[in-house]
């Protein structure tokens, strides 16, 4: 009985730990995708956009179904294919930083559009 209890409470430890740290490999984020998170550090609902499928010149965080975008990655995603983040709903003042990168943890402000652009590289 001892030893199954042990054993209930290390697999609950476990599942804190996976809970309460998500790493860039927990979040969710395909190859290929740039991902917004409503939070900071890869949590809150999650979108993810191919930006082969263009999702347009400028949508706002709330037509993603987003509150706000608090941080962002851009996963295996080719060069050429870049998300400037604005802190309006309209596409005007950038935020910081101004562009998805490959990791975004925080963006602050935060975002309340993006805008896909196409860049050589």
């Amino acid at each position: 009985m001892k030893a199954r209890a042990l054993g209930m409470l290390a697999a609950i430890a476990a599942v804190g730990a996976v809970v309460t740290a998500p790493t860039a490999a927990a979040t969710g984020c395909s190859s290929g995708q740039i991902c917004l998170w409503s939070g900071t550090g890869y949590t809150g609902t999650m979108v993810a956009l191919t930006p082969e499928h263009p999702w347009g010149d400028c949508v706002s965080a709330a037509e993603l179904g987003l509150s706000a975008i608090r941080s962002a990655k851009k996963n295996a995603v080719d060069c050429q294919f870049q998300a400037a983040l604005h802190r309006d709903g309209g596409c005007g003042a950038s935020t910081e930083p101004a562009f998805v990168g490959n990791e975004t943890p925080t963006i602050s402000p935060a975002a309340l559009s993006l805008q896909q652009i196409t860049i050589p590289c």
